[in-house]
């Protein structure tokens, strides 16, 4: 079963092609709904016939992304968590109110670098999806991390009970700052799941494009290309016990970091809406923009010939002429 099974590198690059030929009439709605929110979609304007032709401006009203970002800042508040005692006794609900809440009240928080919440209602609403993942980070708290290991290390090597005391409370307040759970965004226009009636996204995987720079940063991983402010396919394969990363650099893919998180799951998470009833096309999500999409642009067209028109009649003015003779008794 692939939801189990340890990937390779050709695998993971096979993958990521079968889902672009799975996922093509989803995308084109995507960019459908990205040029809308954005507002880059250019509407018929009005020509003149048989004359010279009029060069009308557009005007681009944008009301897509008012809708969408409306939309979002209700939907971005963040949840409550809470979590429910195991029995009723009093101990339990003790641990549960006072120590497992807060705690994750406070991972929450500390496991984002970036907001991850607010980006992710946004796609919901743009996209009918929004995607995340999140796994444990043990190698910040260890000697992998460069940081982690030298105060360790210092530590070590102390021998003053001042200096000791103090490296300790560096330790900590490094912890405190690098919190070793990492909750990430997903780019929902790339990232594609294996659909399954059986598992819950058995399979998914998320392609990006980073710099040999930043590979290098996140992964530790060096990319002999011809400068490291160039492009690579990045590609982030998970199923219910791996995780891998691939690269495809001068046509070779190559993993360049597997992971066995044995989580039981997919550490990918969707959240849906709008979804579709079965088609052949294969378009599962519909964006809240979709039902309006040729009022939106009509919106522009007109909005743009009323512009040009005013503009127009403000320039030249409007001359009315009067012929006594015509008037009647």
């Amino acid at each position: 079963m692939r939801h189990k099974e340890k990937p390779d590198a050709q695998y993971i690059y096979d993958f990521a092609r079968r889902m672009e030929n799975y996922w093509p009439a989803q995308e084109a709605l995507d960019v459908l709904a990205k040029e809308l929110y954005r507002g880059e979609r250019e509407g018929d304007v009005a020509t003149r016939k048989g004359g010279d032709e009029v060069l009308v401006r557009p005007l681009r009203v944008r009301v897509g992304g008012i809708i969408i970002d409306r939309d979002a800042a209700t939907l971005s508040l963040p949840p409550t968590l809470t979590v429910n005692a195991g029995t009723d006794k009093y101990a339990d609900r003790v641990k549960a109110n006072e120590l497992l809440e807060p705690w994750l009240a406070g991972a929450w928080t500390q496991s984002q670098v970036e907001d991850v919440w607010s980006q992710q209602v946004r796609d919901l609403r743009l996209f009918g999806r929004g995607w995340s993942n999140i796994f444990p980070l043990p190698r910040i708290w260890s000697k992998a991390d460069d940081t982690y290991r030298d105060m360790v290390f210092r530590l070590v090597k102390a021998h003053d009970r001042d200096e000791i005391d103090e490296i300790k409370e560096e330790i900590e307040a490094w912890k405190r700052d690098n919190f070793p759970i990492r909750w990430q965004y997903a780019d929902a226009q790339r990232t594609w799941p294996q659909l399954s009636t059986e598992y819950a996204w058995p399979e998914v995987i998320e392609m990006r494009e980073m710099t040999a720079a930043e590979i290098a940063q996140d992964y530790g991983e060096e990319i002999e290309s011809a400068s490291s402010d160039s492009p690579v396919d990045v590609y982030v394969y998970s199923n219910w016990v791996w995780t891998a990363t691939c690269i495809y650099d001068r046509g070779n893919p190559q993993i360049i970091s597997l992971w066995k998180h044995d989580l039981g799951m997919n550490p990918y998470i969707c959240i849906e809406a709008n979804i579709q009833p079965h088609n052949t096309q294969h378009i599962r999500w519909k964006s809240a923009l979709y039902d309006h999409d040729n009022m939106l642009e009509t919106l522009d067209e007109i909005m743009s010939d009323m512009r040009h028109t005013y503009r127009q009649n403000t320039l030249k003015g409007r001359m009315m002429k009067f012929d006594p003779n015509l008037r009647e008794v």
